[in-house]
């Protein structure tokens, strides 16, 4: 850091600021011109020294300054930055028992009017080949630091041309634009990732930020994030954009919000925006709804994401009330009144869909008479 007032450093990067600062932490992390502890100097420390670690995974708040401490590997909702692929290419290549291991790729570029024009790839293949709109592939080694680091970032010098984007995209060819990675051990490809430009942002995709095989169980406490993202019709997720989400929920859960009616509206910060919630102590479906928090014919379509909560299995020592869920309960519509907003709900969406597929089309026919006047 500069100074410990300031707090400016290459470590410190939120994820919202973008991909060339979140690639300059990522460089960062693992190796730098100037003395610093990193992945390097970790490798290549005396024999005695037998590990190390990073302050913090997270990004947190913290008491002594007004900003956040932003050198997590992820952001506070657990979302993932470059350092976190940069850190995963130094892992072992062989699985082992699914934890932390295994071949891995990672283009660092979103294909925007602003990505670098040098591709990073990042990977902990023996090779990585990549191929630029369906064109051929070049092949590039892995390399190591003698001593240091155990592999080094591939770069692709000018890989990526926005320009040619637009000249294929007004050609007719918008889906030959693509870089895809390939990485390749012992001469096989083991490991692929593909990223294509974002086009119109067309809808909202919900996820349910959980490990696979974990159960939700209905214990009033546990909270988990629900994620959404704007995408293009393809799903590409729109990084560059500034809508602001609306969530809501129905069913035995809560959102974690202080608005009176149990909304939540956040900004989309790198193409998504979270919500948390916490669970209620009755199983049940929950259901989760994204909408953009000023609608219109031209604007994203909703997202919905239904899951179950399971009975814990375990005696509650506290009761609905105690969590916070009571006038929640007191104040739920009976099973008809339910039924039928429900049901006015479900209709209300795919009546957005419609005249987003209406306007699609009106689109279709303006964008053709532009490209007539050019």
């Amino acid at each position: 850091m500069d100074t410990w007032s300031a707090h400016n450093s290459t470590s410190r990067v939120a994820r919202h600021w973008g991909e060339v600062p979140m690639i300059v932490q990522a460089l960062h992390y693992l190796k730098t011109s100037f003395p610093y502890t990193t992945y390097d100097t970790l490798n290549s420390a005396p024999a005695y020294h037998f590990g190390g670690c990073l302050w913090h995974p997270f990004d947190h708040q913290r008491g002594y300054h007004p900003d956040p401490f932003y050198g997590g590997i992820l952001d506070a909702f657990r979302q993932p930055k470059t350092s976190y692929y940069a850190f995963m290419s130094q892992r072992p290549q062989k699985t082992r028992n699914g934890l932390g291991s295994g071949p891995v790729v990672h283009i660092a570029n979103e294909c925007t009017p602003f990505s670098p024009e040098d591709v990073t790839v990042f990977s902990n293949c023996d090779s990585v080949r990549l191929s630029v709109n369906g064109g051929p592939p070049v092949e590039k080694k892995v390399a190591s630091c003698p001593g240091g680091l155990k592999r080094v970032p591939v770069v692709f010098p000018k890989a990526w041309d926005f320009m040619e984007n637009k000249k294929l995209a007004r050609g007719g060819k918008e889906g030959a634009v693509k870089l895809v990675a390939e990485g390749l051990i012992g001469g096989k490809v083991v490991a692929r990732h593909e990223v294509r430009p974002a086009r119109r942002a067309e809808k909202i995709r919900l996820t349910l930020d959980r490990e696979d095989g974990v159960d939700l169980y209905a214990n009033g406490s546990d909270v988990f994030a629900v994620v959404a993202e704007v995408t293009d019709g393809r799903g590409t997720v729109k990084r560059l954009n500034d809508e602001e989400i609306v969530f809501s929920v129905e069913g035995p859960a809560e959102l974690l919000t202080d608005s009176p009616d149990g909304t939540l509206t956040q900004p989309v910060k790198w193409g998504s925006a979270p919500a948390l919630v916490r669970l209620g102590a009755k199983p049940g479906t929950v259901t989760v709804r994204a909408s953009v928090k000023h609608p219109g014919s031209q604007k994203p379509v909703s997202g919905v994401i239904k899951f179950d909560t399971k009975a814990p299995g375990l005696k509650m020592l506290f009761t609905e009330d105690a969590v916070g869920c009571g006038k929640k309960a007191a104040g739920t519509p009976s099973s008809a009144a339910a039924s039928v907003s429900e049901r006015e709900k479900s209709l209300q969406m795919e009546l957005e869909k419609v005249r987003h597929e209406l306007n699609s089309l009106r689109n279709e026919k303006v964008s053709a008479q532009q490209t007539h006047f050019e």
